[in-house]
């Protein structure tokens, strides 16, 4: 599984890890491109897919890391990221790649957003990927 961020203009792609737990979690380093460079992106997408989703230890509740995101977007507190962007969580089964979207809602919070969820056979490869998110960012008008 890995994120892509989208905010005012620029994608931001964490490597996205497996705790201990089970759970996911974003971790450094975190990848930026500009909406306008599609190549970037993908070299950024394939950097992370390679990267696999490392094993970490689950943080304990009390000592959570803040969001890694917020720094490279230039925000104080995920409630403002949340406000101001989107994600994509991309899942591979071996066959296709699903991108699903996360969008804002009117409460200006995140809720799945299956009208921009796409669909990538996998032989279309990372740039495949990138093209689908880039064709919602270009077709969405939230953002």
């Amino acid at each position: 599984m890995w994120h892509v961020y989208f905010r005012a203009g620029r994608f931001f792609v964490p490597v996205v890890a497996r705790t201990d737990a089970g759970y996911y979690l974003d971790i450094e380093p975190v990848g930026v491109s500009a909406v306008d460079d599609a190549g970037a992106l993908t070299a950024l997408l394939q950097q992370v897919i390679d990267a696999g989703n490392p094993p970490v230890p689950a943080p304990l509740r009390g000592q959570f890391p803040r969001p890694v995101i917020l720094g490279p977007a230039g925000v104080k507190s995920w409630a403002a990221f949340e406000r101001t962007s989107v994600c994509w969580t991309i899942t591979s089964d071996g066959r296709e790649h699903l991108v699903a979207a996360t969008g804002r809602a009117p409460d200006g919070r995140w809720r799945d957003d299956p009208t921009h969820t796409a669909t990538v056979a996998a032989d279309a490869g990372v740039a495949g990927i990138a093209s689908a998110i880039l064709r919602q960012v270009t077709a969405r008008d939230d953002l």
